[in-house]
């Protein structure tokens, strides 16, 4: 459960969208909206390539 500024939320939903057309050049782009009474769900999933790993560079990390 996520809970943030709306402008914010909507900026990541979009850029995760525009990402994913961007870097899928053949294949699909595949958008799931949900919604109950307390939360939203969005999905975003692609045929892209993905993100490469660089040995020893973390895609995250954990806060305290």
């Amino acid at each position: 459960m996520v809970e943030g500024d709306p402008k914010k939320l909507q900026r990541i939903a979009q850029n995760l969208v525009v990402n994913a057309l961007k870097y899928t050049s053949e294949g699909a782009v595949s958008i799931k909206w949900q919604k109950d009474n307390r939360s939203w769900q969005l999905a975003i999933i692609d045929s892209g390539p993905g993100l490469q790993a660089k040995k020893g560079t973390p895609l995250a990390r954990q806060l305290d």
